[in-house]
């Protein structure tokens, strides 16, 4: 059941409040003002034809989805790092991003139960992408195809994994 509390919404399925995002009314914004779902309808030609922001059950869905998935997509974590990242550091190349990248990997060798070693690490690799014109998503939906095909094993010598 859908319970309204002003204009921020929660339902049994989702603790996390939500809301319409006030600046674009067909966004629906998690409390950070992260994005969660957009109802635009598009047109290939016409561009923007309107939006279903008024349709609750869309919204619920939306919100569920989020919850399930444990908050922001790759894609909005994406888009996150990369305006942080423009803003603070506007000039940087790949090759520094990949040097920082090495940094931050000696680190969390150090500590492999370091969450925040690998959140550097994966903000990096996001924003390495991001300079590099790679959507994550799509790359890691594509490369999981393959993956999922091939047959594996562990290198005896080694300890490594590799598809034969």
């Amino acid at each position: 059941m859908l319970q309204v509390e002003s204009t921020v919404h929660t339902d049994e399925a989702n603790e996390l409040p939500w809301s319409v995002d006030p600046a674009n009314p067909s966004q629906i914004i998690d409390a950070k003002g992260a994005t969660i779902a957009s109802f635009e309808v598009r047109h290939h030609l016409r561009g923007v034809m309107g939006n279903c922001d008024k349709n609750a059950e869309l919204a619920v869905r939306a919100a569920n989805a989020y919850k399930k998935r444990g908050g922001a997509d790759i894609r909005q974590l994406q888009d996150r790092v990369t305006r942080w990242a423009d803003a603070n550091f506007p000039q940087r190349t790949t090759k520094d991003i990949l040097l920082k990248l090495y940094e931050e990997i000696g680190e969390y060798c150090r500590n492999p139960q370091s969450a925040l070693e690998m959140g550097d690490i994966m903000i990096l690799l996001l924003d390495v992408a991001y300079k590099n014109g790679i959507d994550v998503h799509r790359a890691i939906e594509t490369k999981m195809d393959i993956n999922e095909e091939r047959q594996w094993r562990v290198d005896e010598n080694t300890g490594i994994m590799r598809h034969v």
